[in-house]
């Protein structure tokens, strides 16, 4: 009963224990078992001697994945992989470490490991990579033939590095450029400075013409003038050039969303994706 942070009592359930026998459970409640870790809905049964976690509906209710390998089990969670548990296997059944257990660990390191092989908490071929800031593989393997105490393993995988090392593929130069001036213009803001210029500027507005690779620096104090300036180059484009700027490239900025300007002026907007500079 010590265990449960909540209690409540119950119409009793019976339960079929592993020696056959039925016993009822009057009372129902929820667990911590860590800081991360927490069950509901645990059955109290005063005459069974263990604690049991059924892992099919720890997966359905904490909305997690349970990893077996050949000395442990890991609990994470399904969105971002983060580990909330961890269970070690001994004498053919896997026991999860919990409660003062697990306070003391987070304290620690999370690479601590006893020097009892069966109370392991990290894999053996991944403490050292932990312990070096989480190294390279190859790294890993000059580190071996160096200290031989450095152990490297090939089937364990480091999930801070899984998630932290994904690489996005090369962007390509484009050869589709526009074959007119001011068929499409790129536009985009820099700032803020750390020192404003003497008349008091903070911001620039770069505009840039597709075909002839001309730039146009518009010097701001804020943002918000970043919509007039542009409204301002387009005008200034059919007076002085006796040109029509067709379309318009940015990022997704408020300042660049001029919808009706747009349209009255026949004016294409393209917006880059989320995230991707480089298409602009």
């Amino acid at each position: 009963m010590s265990w449960f942070t909540t209690c409540n009592e119950i119409n009793p359930i019976s339960v079929t224990l592993p020696n056959k026998n039925i016993v009822e459970a009057c009372y129902k409640g929820n667990v911590r078992l860590s800081d991360t870790l927490h069950i509901c809905n645990v059955l109290y049964l005063p005459e069974f001697a263990n604690n049991l976690i059924f892992v099919s509906k720890l997966c359905k209710e904490q909305d997690c994945i349970v990893n077996f390998e050949a000395n442990q089990r890991v609990i994470k969670e399904n969105k971002d992989m983060r580990r909330i548990g961890l269970a070690e296997e001994v004498d053919g059944l896997y026991y999860l470490k919990a409660k003062k257990e697990t306070q003391k660990l987070a304290k620690i390191s999370s690479i601590y490991v006893s020097n009892n092989k069966s109370s392991s908490i990290v894999p053996p071929g991944i403490l050292w990579h932990l312990r070096l800031g989480h190294l390279s593989h190859d790294r890993m393997q000059c580190m071996n033939k160096m200290y031989s105490y450095i152990s490297v393993s090939t089937c364990v995988a480091c999930d801070v590095c899984q998630m932290s090392r994904q690489k996005k593929l090369p962007f390509n130069l484009c050869q589709n450029n526009a074959h007119n001036m001011f068929d499409l213009v790129h536009v985009d803001i820099w700032g803020p400075l750390s020192t404003d210029s003497i008349h008091g500027f903070r911001y620039f507005l770069t505009i840039l013409d597709d075909y002839s690779i001309l730039v146009w620096v518009v010097m701001m104090k804020s943002k918000s003038e970043a919509s007039i300036k542009v409204k301002s180059f387009v005008y200034m484009v059919e007076n002085q050039f006796e040109k029509k700027v067709k379309s318009i490239r940015s990022d997704n900025g408020p300042e660049f969303l001029l919808k009706e300007f747009y349209v009255e002026k026949g004016i294409l907007h393209q917006r880059s994706c989320v995230y991707t500079p480089q298409q602009n």
